[in-house]
């Protein structure tokens, strides 16, 4: 079960200061009966509302800087085994991949193959116009609403709009996105990461000089913090998983659903010549798992794709045999293999 404390410093994060009671006594009593309210009432049902992470009492502080998991890199390496192009496309330095194994939420395992070479994504980076929009309508409003900008957001994301996505960069401003992914740590000037302008040079990323770009690492990084509540807010985090919930332009996805209709899809692909890459988030009863990809001179249409996401689909479950124990009783989805 989560812990007083812990439970107490998400609701603080979330709700902002309790009012002081009369009495020490008081004070306890009340913040805990407050605290055990709340996070009952955050228990949403599995899905698009659900933050696995953030609301079963998960890890909310790793972020994928530290060591990978030999087991999980060692399935990873299995799976490249069975694609020769793929193989010889990571040999030559055009496959970036981290898979993050997120099934138990206390106990994350992380795989890596060269996370942090920054490319061309083309709309996958959508994500971070998605990510400024989210920001700007809860840090500076003024007269947008969520209400009015959200056609436009499924748009661009579930639709893959160009311009949806230009109009909404349009109307937040370029530094409104950028803001918003420097803060949430999504790029540096070291690392590289996520990034999205159309304003030329000027607002170019500040590793690669790409306007439109992204790495592995920070494309998995946005998916596991969505899942902890740290994209903006956990309310903020929810809706950006609800509009990157089933985006019908799915790479890897259309493999893995084709032979697991029942996994749940949260993601965003992009596609442009031989650049190709993915976001997403799987959740399935036995397993859950982010995973993003940036390739370069591979084709999109190649069946490879659908291969390598159902065999990785595979390897995942052949992981996690059962479903997970939780720290709570918050019910497993039924949804999955």
């Amino acid at each position: 079960m989560m812990s007083t404390a812990r439970a107490l410093a998400l609701l603080l994060a979330c709700t902002g200061p309790l009012h002081a009671a009369t009495s020490a006594t008081t004070t306890t009593t009340t913040t805990t009966d407050a605290t055990a309210a709340t996070l009952r009432a955050r228990r949403a049902p599995d899905g698009p509302d659900a933050l696995w992470l953030y609301d079963n009492d998960g890890d909310v502080t790793n972020d994928l800087w530290g060591a990978i998991d030999p087991s999980l890199q060692a399935t990873v390496d299995a799976v490249f085994a069975t694609e020769p192009t793929f193989a010889a496309a990571r040999a030559a330095g055009r496959f970036s991949l981290v898979l993050v194994d997120v099934t138990d939420p206390r106990h994350l395992q992380a795989a890596m193959v060269d996370p942090d070479r920054e490319a061309f994504t083309a709309s996958m980076s959508k994500i971070a116009v998605l990510l400024g929009v989210v920001d700007k309508l809860r840090n500076d409003p003024g007269r947008l609403t969520l209400h009015a900008l959200r056609p436009q957001l499924d748009d661009m994301i579930k639709r893959s709009s160009n311009e949806a996505a230009s109009s909404l960069y349009r109307t937040v401003g370029h530094d409104a996105v950028a803001g918003a992914v420097l803060r949430h740590g999504l790029n540096d000037d070291v690392h590289g990461g996520l990034w999205w302008s159309t304003g030329g040079a000027a607002h170019a990323s500040p590793k690669s000089g790409i306007p439109i770009a992204g790495t592995a690492r920070q494309a998995a990084r946005y998916f596991l913090l969505m899942e902890q509540g740290r994209l903006v807010s956990p309310d903020d985090s929810r809706t950006i998983k609800d509009v990157l919930h089933n985006s019908i332009l799915a790479l890897f996805s259309k493999g893995i659903v084709k032979q697991f209709p029942d996994v749940r899809y949260y993601g965003k692909p992009g596609i442009y010549g031989l650049n190709v890459a993915e976001g997403m988030l799987i959740e399935a009863a036995r397993c859950r798992y982010v995973l993003a990809v940036v390739t370069s001179g591979l084709a999109y249409e190649d069946p490879a794709f659908q291969r390598f996401g159902q065999r990785l689909h595979e390897a995942m479950l052949r992981r996690h045999p059962s479903p997970p124990s939780l720290p709570s009783s918050t019910p497993l989805p039924a949804g999955g293999r």
